[in-house]
């Protein structure tokens, strides 16, 4: 074969500037052997033929606007797509949030101004363009709950498992605590206020101290687990516990703790 041909064609030696007319011409004109000849005659025509219908395609394409279409579309679509995923999320936010998530960016609506239809709207968007977060998983659990729908617990149990998210843990606990849906359990329900507590919600270490409370009018090991959540709180700067810490060292329960188990002595 003519070593026009196979250093331009076959090692991809060929450049920008290389003038394949030239190179098939060349090649054509100085075989010697017949099979060379004819190699040469078909690579050419089938170089002009591909030659020209690329050229075809992107004239079609430049003229109808198909080829800027297909250059920005995938940029701009998920521009589009991340703008309608953030006003979908926002939307679900100011409908159904809690006044007390602190991951929440919005002030939250109250459980009694809470408009089922008007949040379920607002939230069903967001599982239609994504992506699926534990605070639309949080939020949709609500408006079911306040719909009286038991599929609230399977939204809270996905909130926990997939995203452990904070007051998706509080909200369980409340039905665990209540009975609402699920087998009433005060061991279910103080674990789940643990370890939302144990994320940063603040609501589920007020219901913690809360079950903690009860728990110790009878069991003295509860005491101390009571004693330093309501420190804890206290520290978080919810307020009311700090009080509370004060009536107990008041009314002498903190000393009567103390007394009881010296080695774990609360400051």
């Amino acid at each position: 074969m003519h070593p026009a041909i196979r250093n331009c064609v076959f090692s991809k030696s060929c450049t920008a500037g290389d003038d394949a007319d030239t190179v098939f011409a060349v090649a054509i004109a100085g075989c010697q052997l017949p099979v060379d000849c004819i190699v040469a005659i078909i690579l050419h025509r089938v170089w002009n033929s591909v030659r020209t219908l690329t050229a075809t395609l992107l004239l079609t394409m430049a003229l109808t606007g198909t080829l800027a279409g297909a250059l920005t579309l995938p940029t701009n679509l998920a521009a589009q797509e991340s703008s309608a995923s953030r006003q979908a999320a926002l939307a679900c936010d100011m409908a159904a949030a809690h006044p007390d998530d602190h991951l929440s960016k919005v002030a939250g609506v109250a459980w009694d101004d809470l408009d089922v239809e008007v949040a379920r709207e607002a939230c069903v968007e967001v599982f239609s363009i994504g992506p699926i977060t534990g605070r639309v998983l949080y939020q949709s659990a609500r408006l079911l709950d306040k719909d009286g729908d038991a599929t609230a617990v399977a939204y809270l149990k996905q909130a926990i498992e997939e995203f452990e998210y904070p007051i998706a843990y509080y909200h369980l606990g409340l039905l665990y605590e209540d009975g609402l849906y699920v087998k009433k359990s005060s061991i279910e329900a103080g674990r789940m206020f643990r370890e939302g507590f144990k994320r940063g919600s603040l609501v589920a270490g007020i219901a913690l101290s809360r079950v903690l409370s009860e728990e110790a009018n009878y069991n003295p090991y509860s005491q101390g687990a009571y004693l330093n959540t309501l420190k804890t709180l206290s520290e978080r700067g919810y307020e009311p516990a700090g009080k509370t810490l004060i009536d107990l060292r008041a009314s002498g329960y903190i000393a009567q703790y103390n007394e009881i188990f010296p080695h774990d002595k609360f400051e």
